[in-house]
């Protein structure tokens, strides 16, 4: 009878064991089931595709998407301590920011860099959504980074005097420069870095120093050596009280022009 007991005693809890057991087998066996069926979906892409990796293909964009949306975010709260900002207060800056990367090949991650350095370089939040446009399409004009772009854009207004109402018009006088002569991203960055506070203290505009420029690059002189060779003449003859004009034009008239040059303007 003490056995029957125990026979008895342990029927239900082999029975529950049992059930148990077979809930669980009712389960895999329905994730098995769903798990199928998803493997069948991707593999009918990759089918559809064409691709033997068409699966790995589908998560790689999945994952590139997510890993985009992470550093873009990234990028903004960094924006935001340099700003010394909110992400709130940042809210139009990155709607431009969007607006501007829907339609460049720029992506959103690159043109929050480019603002972030545009605040480094001490633009207003208000200043930024002007600069934003003009120095992303310049960027893309050189073939240059967004960062470098803004900081060649930004040191050349500065030097000019110029506000980021005039960024377009800077930007649209550079990539012609780049467009009709030898110059391109780095020679233009060598010879302003030389050329821009001269030029602008003498009283000549972008246009006249990028064509001053272009022409002795054209003529196989360095950039670098072009930007100095204009600064120390431009310098000189404003302490003098002439102009390049007058200058050129006693260029031109003369019997022995590299003679009457040397003299005039002697060495960088």
């Amino acid at each position: 009878e003490a056995v029957t007991g125990v026979q008895t005693c342990a029927l239900p809890i082999s029975t529950q064991a049992s059930t148990a057991l077979g809930d669980s087998v009712k389960k895999v066996s329905g994730l098995r089931g769903a798990l199928s069926a998803t493997i069948g979906v991707f593999k009918q892409m990759a089918a559809a595709f064409g691709l033997l990796a068409g699966i790995g293909a589908v998560f790689a964009i999945i994952n590139n998407a997510i890993q985009s949306v992470f550093d873009f975010d990234k990028a903004m709260t960094n924006m935001s301590a340099i700003a010394g900002k909110n992400r709130k207060d940042l809210k139009d800056v990155e709607g431009v920011i969007r607006e501007v990367a829907s339609t460049s090949i720029n992506s959103a991650n690159e043109v929050a860099n480019l603002a972030t350095e545009l605040i480094k370089l001490g633009s207003t939040t208000e200043e930024v959504k002007k600069l934003i446009k003009p120095v992303n399409d310049l960027s893309i004009a050189f073939n240059a980074s967004a960062e470098d772009t803004a900081t060649l854009l930004k040191s050349m207004l500065n030097a000019f005097g110029a506000g980021a109402d005039e960024a377009n018009k800077y930007a649209d006088v550079l990539a012609a420069s780049a467009n009709q002569t030898a110059l391109g991203f780095q020679e233009i960055k060598d010879a302003f870095t030389y050329l821009s506070p001269a030029a602008s203290a003498a009283g000549y505009s972008i246009e006249q120093a990028a064509a001053m420029t272009g022409v002795l690059v054209d003529n196989g002189i360095r950039a670098s050596s072009a930007g100095r060779l204009l600064s120390s003449t431009l310098s000189r003859m404003a302490k003098e009280g002439v102009t390049l004009e007058s200058q050129l034009d006693k260029v031109n008239k003369s019997q022995d022009k590299l003679a009457t040059s040397t003299k005039l303007f002697g060495a960088e």
